[in-house]
C-alpha cells in the first residue's frame, strides 16, 4: 500500500529490467542543510503543508521502527539468519514513508523514490514471509500484537552481541564500515560469572556493567563505598530496557543510597521499594542546582552518580562535584545525536516539568534539549573523568585516577577517541533506528530534522559544529513562530504529547 502511494515513479522502478548498484544514503527528512536559512525555510513549507499528508505518517514509521525491533529480537528463531536481507527492506520501506510524508517540500522527492523503489526491488527476492497470518494484520492492529512478540523475544536472545551492522543506505557513506571499537575482554570469572546485560533498547551489550566496573576495582585494591546517589530514581526499578538503571539496580541489591525523585507519581512507588531500608534515603520533592547541595548533604565516598533529571543535567552533575562529591563513576544520559566534541547544553529551567513532553508548550518554552550532549556532559565532568564507554543514550565515565587500577583492556578501550566511543555506542548501534523510543526517533519527526548528516566521516569537525548550530538557529528561530507554541507547525499542537515521557 505505501509503494502504491510513491506514484508512478516507484512503479517504473519496480517494473524495470536489471538492478543498479548500491543505493546511496540521503537524508530525511530531507531539509538536514547545513544552513539555518534553508532550513527555516523548510520548516516553514512544512507549516504550510496539509497537516495530514506528514502527521499521519509517523504512526507508520513508528510501526517499522518497531519490525526492525523484531528482527533483531527474533532472528534466531523465526528469520534464521535473513536480518542480513530485511533490515535494508525496512530502511528502504521507511524513507518512502518519510519521502511521501514531506513530499510538496522535496524537489527531488521523486528521483529520491526511484531509488527507493529499485533497492527495494532488489532486496525482495532475498526475503522471508512472516508467521502465518501475522503480515495479513493491517499494520494499526499488528502493532499490539508485535508489542507482545517483542517482550518475549528480547527475554529470549541468548547472551550473544548482535553483529547486524546498520545497512549502508541508512547511514552516511563508510559511517560504520569500518571496524568498531572492540570492548574490553573479560572472561567470566573477571565478570563475576554474570550473564551479558541488556542496553536500554533491550539488546544483550558487548560493554561492561557498572557492576562489572566495581568488581573489577575491588579486585584490585579498590573497595566499594557501599553507597549510591540517583539524581532521577524513577519508581526505584532496575528493569532492562527503556527503564534500565543502573543506581536503583545498585540500590536493590543493597547499596545504601539516597535515591530523588520529583514526581508525585512515582513517590508511593518508592516507598512501597524502599520505605522499610534504613540504609537508603528517599527524597521525594522538587530539586534544582540552587538546593542541590542542602539535598546531597556532606560528601562521603560514592560508588555511583547517576543523573537523570530531564531538565538541565549538567547543571546538577556540576553542582555535585563542586559540592565535593567525587563518584567513582558517572553515568547519565545524553543528547546522543550530537557527536562529541560538540557540546549542546540546556540550563535549568524552574518552567520545564519533566512529566510532560519536552515538546509540551510549557517545556518548548525552556527548550527542548533538556539533557546535555556527550562533549558538554564532558565539559561539566571537567578533566577529573574520562569517558569509559556510550551505552545507546547514556554515558558511563569513570575517575580518572582510578583508570590505572582497571584492567588493561580497559584502560586501551578507554584511551580511544571520544568519537570512537561515540560512533561504537550509539551511531552504529544496530538498533539505532530501529528503537521506537530512541531521542532521535522522537525529535525527527518533531523537528523535521534527519540527524545521521552529523555523522557523516567525510564532514570536518567544524562542519558538524557548523551544522549543529544552524539546527539549533532554525529551531530557536521557528520556536518563536507566529501560530505555533511548540515551535513545530501549528497543526501538529496537542498531537503526540506522550512523546518522550520517562
Amino acid at each position: 500500500a505505501i509503494l502504491a502511494q510513491a506514484g508512478p515513479a516507484c512503479m517504473r522502478a519496480l517494473g524495470a529490467e536489471g538492478s543498479t548498484g548500491a543505493m546511496p544514503f540521503r537524508p530525511c527528512p530531507p531539509g538536514a542543510s547545513p544552513r539555518a536559512a534553508d532550513l527555516l525555510a523548510f520548516h516553514q513549507c512544512v507549516a504550510s503543508a496539509p497537516y495530514r499528508r506528514w502527521m499521519r505518517r509517523r504512526p507508520i514509521d513508528d510501526y517499522f521502527a518497531e519490525e526492525e525491533r523484531l528482527v533483531m529480537a527474533s532472528e534466531w528463531s523465526v528469520y534464521q539468519g535473513s536480518g542480513e536481507s530485511w533490515l535494508p527492506a525496512l530502511e528502504a520501506l521507511r524513507d518512502v514513508n518519510c519521502v511521501l510524508a514531506y513530499w510538496p517540500c522535496v524537489p527531488e522527492a521523486e528521483a529520491h523514490l526511484a531509488e527507493l523503489c529499485g533497492e527495494l526491488r532488489r532486496r525482495a527476492s532475498g526475503l522471508v514471509k512472516l508467521p502465518a497470518g501475522c503480515a495479513l494484520l493491517p499494520w494499526q492492529l499488528r502493532a499490539p500484537l508485535l508489542n507482545a512478540t517483542l517482550r518475549r523475544s528480547l527475554a529470549a536472545v541468548p547472551d550473544v552481541p548482535i553483529g547486524y551492522p546498520p545497512p549502508p543506505s541508512a547511514l552516511p557513506q563508510d559511517a560504520c564500515r569500518g571496524p568498531l571499537l572492540a570492548p574490553p575482554v573479560l572472561g567470566r570469572s573477571l565478570r563475576g560469572g554474570a550473564a551479558m546485560w541488556r542496553d536500554v533498547t533491550g539488546l544483550p551489550s558487548r560493554q561492561l556493567a557498572v557492576w562489572d566496573v566495581l568488581r573489577l576495582l575491588a579486585a584490585r585494591g579498590v573497595p566499594p563505598a557501599g553507597f549510591v546517589v540517583n539524581l532521577g530514581a524513577a519508581g526505584g526499578e532496575c528493569a532492562a530496557g527503556a527503564h534500565f538503571d543502573p543506581a536503583n539496580c545498585l540500590a536493590l541489591g543493597g547499596s545504601a543510597g539516597l535515591l530523588v525523585e520529583a514526581s508525585r507519581s512515582e513517590a508511593p512507588v518508592l516507598r512501597r521499594r524502599y520505605g522499610s531500608r534504613e540504609n537508603v534515603t528517599l527524597h521525594l520533592g522538587h530539586v534544582s542546582p540552587a538546593n542541590l547541595s542542602e539535598v546531597l548533604g556532606r560528601p562521603r565516598p560514592l560508588d555511583l552518580l547517576k543523573v537523570d533529571v530531564d531538565n538541565g543535567d549538567a547543571d546538577f552533575l556540576e553542582v555535585a562535584l563542586q559540592s565535593g562529591w567525587a563518584p567513582k563513576l558517572i553515568h547519565a544520559e545524553i543528547l546522543a545525536m550530537v557527536p562529541p566534541p560538540v557540546a549542546v547544553r540546556q540550563p535549568y529551567s524552574g518552567e520545564t516539568r519533566a512529566s510532560e513532553s519536552v515538546f509540551s508548550k510549557r517545556n518548548r518554552r525552556a527548550g527542548v534539549h533538556p539533557v546535555p550532549s556527550l562533549g558538554a556532559l564532558l565539559q561539566a565532568a571537567g578533566p577529573g573523568y574520562t569517558l569509559l564507554q556510550v551505552e545507546f543514550n547514556n554515558a558511563l565515565l569513570v575517575r580518572r585516577d582510578l583508570l590505572r587500577r582497571l584492567p588493561l583492556s580497559v584502560g586501551m578501550a578507554a584511551a580511544a577517541s571520544d568519537y570512537e566511543k561515540w560512533r561504537s555506542g550509539y551511531f552504529c548501534h544496530p538498533l539505532r533506528r530501529g528503537f521506537l523510543w530512541s531521542q532521535e526517533n522522537v525529535y525527527r519527526w518533531h523537528t523535521h530534522y534527519d540527524f545521521r548528516v552529523w555523522g557523516d566521516p567525510r564532514l570536518s569537525e567544524p562542519e558538524v559544529r557548523s551544522a549543529v548550530a544552524a539546527y539549533l538557529a532554525a529551531c530557536e528561530a521557528f520556536s518563536r513562530a507566529r501560530g505555533s507554541d511548540t515551535g513545530l507547525p501549528a497543526g501538529e499542537r496537542g498531537r503526540r504529547s506522550g512523546a518522550w515521557k520517562k
